[in-house]
């Protein structure tokens, strides 16, 4: 996914696709101009040498954007469609039916996902918070691994990944491991597939239970694309192998849709798909055109490998940027350093990211040997196609007729057409099946203006807008808007002028699903008390300002008061709520709450200590020794910037850097015997409870020859 990753907090839109992944600070941007450079950099577009092109998927927004209300009918009805299905997933969560809320969930996405495309859709405020809600719940609700669908989103799949290769690493002694055997045969490629215990991590998670589901419908997959991307991999002078990663990406998926508005089998965001010539309109979204995404990847790719001279860290700059690649260089300390001398000062989905790479690039070249044998998979047929050209709008549904198959079978060969027809002005290349073409121009010739035209006329009434007739025809007002030649979707009509109203292709949407709460309402075994605070809305309020105020999110306001997406609701006086504590989603013993967990940097201050640091951010003092490479007896400088590695919520976050003085926890009482926690090290646990190391090897003769303890082990302390 071409993001800047966890590493991130350039505060810009989402928290995230989406998500997170899905988390945390300023991305290291390019402090100087181009002036002074090297040469080749100035080749480069800003998005492969700085630009956060997947912005940190936990923070706010930053500057106040516009809110569903000021936008386009078609952008408000379908948040809230996605709203209600958001509420009746938490609904089911409280119900204990993580399977149907997965579903309810999903069909939440797949809604934003049809809002992804809107041109300037990452203004809305509504849209970004609301994708943030509904994922950063998912996420958090999803109660185990194998209850997840094998076609849910490939951000989940990868937060699992991140869990299963962070639970295996040794944090309290350290293991000696067997290297790894390598598979009997490695492709000769222009990208080193390195092989190391890492990699083999990864063919660990892509080999078992939903990895490996995730796997077999990637490696299906490539019988459609394969040949088609090492072609045009040839054709761009770029290495075949890049073709594996679209399976890391999306899954070898066209319409794959990520936490934070990436979109297409190559997750481009739109600010640097466009910097490629992926054009996003209204009527066309290219970031989803198999042909034009996969040139620019691999042209995004060549840029990222001449600026840092290494295919692998190139991988790793489509995954979080350049400018985070850079940062982790100079963390090293070495000249000329490779992917994995790098790998512990990048985000964590990078440092798995190349090893996910050459995982399913060796899973892909051995499949056999990795469990799949090649009949045990339905190999998807090849993508091809010829084309012929469309100048004016049509239907997908009349230009399916005139090719004689199924409208989804058109819809497959152009993904890129977001709004079921071709658009109303150039020229469009409709892809069609082989062989095909001929008979297609033989009808499409004896369509009548009528057929081809996808609208019907409207005459204005007295008192009508474009928000009206657009909300009379089910259709989008800027869409009418732009058939008719107006100005914009604010523009007065005349009464008894004609216009042209676009006709749909869309199915009509299921029946919307009965709320029939605000407030999430206790079991009746669970008789506590819900809190509640309240806000009174005050001249030049608004939603967004409220949640901001109150440091909630946008979408909990709205779901806790029933404000829906489609109405101006909150007016001077009113009195809403704004947080609720004690809720009983999160006290459900049946619902397994994943903690999420992301790097962020923490600025010393006078008289921290790791100790104190690890205990504010659940961590341990080690893991962020190993994160900053501090030795075991260093001290930490007040004004220096570390690494600390947390899955406390964000607001906990803000009251921790925001607190004048971080003391050291208070000396707990002396417990006679202590069992040893996964992370604790001798030292930390003297420190804990005011003792020092000698006195606790007096009593414990297994720690007087070592001071090295183990999870589960029990030791006296008196």
């Amino acid at each position: 996914m071409i993001r800047t990753t966890h590493i991130h907090n350039s505060r810009l839109w989402l928290m995230a696709i989406v998500l997170s992944c899905i988390v945390m600070s300023a991305p290291d941007l390019l402090s100087t101009t181009l002036q002074g450079k090297p040469s080749f950099l100035a080749s480069i577009p800003d998005s492969a040498r700085q630009r956060p092109v997947f912005p940190d998927e936990f923070s706010d927004l930053d500057e106040e954007t516009s809110t569903a209300g000021e936008w386009d009918p078609e952008v408000t009805s379908n948040l809230e469609r996605a709203r209600k299905r958001y509420l009746k997933a938490l609904s089911l969560v409280e119900q204990r039916d993580t399977a149907a809320a997965a579903v309810q969930f999903e069909s939440a996405i797949a809604l934003l996902n049809d809002l992804a495309s809107y041109p300037r859709i990452e203004e809305n405020v509504d849209f970004t918070d609301l994708v943030q809600a509904v994922i950063e719940d998912y996420e958090s609700y999803v109660q185990n691994i194998d209850n997840l669908d094998e076609n849910s989103s490939v951000f989940v799949l990868r937060e699992r990944l991140f869990e299963e290769v962070e639970a295996s690493r040794p944090t309290v002694e350290t293991i000696v491991v067997p290297k790894p055997e390598p598979p009997s045969t490695i492709p000769e490629t222009i990208i080193p597939l390195t092989y190391n215990e890492s990699v083999q991590k990864n063919i660990n998670f892509f080999t078992q239970k939903l990895g490996r589901k995730f796997m077999k419908i990637s490696l299906e997959r490539t019988g459609r694309w394969f040949d088609f991307i090492k072609r045009i991999a040839r054709e761009e002078n770029a290495p075949e192998e890049i073709a594996h990663l679209a399976i890391v990406e999306s899954g070898l998926n066209p319409n794959a849709f990520s936490r934070a508005r990436a979109v297409g089998m190559w997750q481009f965001m739109q600010p640097t798909g466009e910097e490629y010539d992926l054009n996003v309109t209204y009527w066309i979204d290219e970031r989803r055109d198999p042909e034009k995404s996969t040139r620019a990847a691999m042209r995004f790719l060549k840029d990222l490998f001449n600026d840092l001279g290494d295919w692998q860290l190139a991988l790793a700059a489509y995954n979080c940027g350049g400018g985070n690649v850079r940062r982790a260089i100079r963390k090293s300390g070495i000249e000329k350093p490779n992917f994995w001398q790098i790998q512990p000062f990048l985000p964590r989905e990078t440092q798995q990211y190349v090893p996910g790479f050459i995982a399913a690039t060796l899973i892909v070249s051995n499949r056999e040997l990795y469990g799949f044998p090649d009949d045990s998979l339905r190999f998807h047929e090849p993508f091809r196609y010829e084309s012929a050209k469309i100048t004016e709008p049509v239907q997908l549904s009349v230009l399916a007729r005139c090719c004689d198959i199924p409208v989804d079978s058109l819809k497959k060969l152009n993904p890129e057409l977001v709004r079921g027809c071709t658009p109303p002005t150039g020229t469009y290349l409709l892809k069609l099946y082989p062989g095909t073409a001929e008979a297609f121009h033989k009808r499409y010739a004896m369509l009548t203006d009528q057929e081809k035209r996808p609208w019907v006329n409207h005459k204005v009434a007295r008192g009508e807008t474009l928000a009206s007739i657009s909300r009379r025809y089910g259709v989008s007002g800027s869409e009418i808007a732009e058939v008719n030649g107006l100005s914009g979707y604010k523009t007065k009509l005349r009464r008894g002028s004609n216009l042209r109203v676009p006709v749909t292709s869309r199915g009509a949407e299921p029946a919307e699903l009965a709320i029939t709460t605000k407030v999430v309402t206790p079991p009746a075994a669970e008789k506590s008390q819900v809190l509640t605070s309240k806000y009174v809305v005050r001249s030049g309020d608004n939603i967004s300002s409220i949640a901001r105020k109150s440091n909630v999110r946008i979408a909990d306001v709205r779901n806790w008061n029933n404000l829906p997406y489609d109405q101006e609701n909150i007016r001077i006086g009113d009195t809403l709520i704004v947080s609720i504590t004690d809720s009983p989603i999160k006290k459900g013993a049946a619902i397994e709450r994943l903690a999420i967990t992301r790097t962020i940097e923490h600025k010393v201050r006078k008289g921290e200590t790791l100790t104190a640091l690890a205990e504010a951010y659940g961590t341990t003092p080690e893991r962020i020794r190993q994160l900053n490479r501090l030795k075991p007896k260093s001290v930490l400088i007040a004004g220096v910037e570390i690494d600390v590695e947390t899955s406390v919520t964000k607001s906990r976050v803000a009251d921790i850097q925001a607190s004048t003085f971080l003391p050291s926890q208070p000396k707990a009482s002396l417990p006679r015997n202590y069992k040893v926690k996964a992370g604790d090290t001798l030292q930390e646990i003297a420190d804990r409870f005011g003792v020092t190391i000698e006195s606790i090897r007096a009593k414990n003769a297994s720690l007087r020859k070592s001071t090295v303890v183990r999870k589960g082990q029990t030791i006296r302390l008196r």
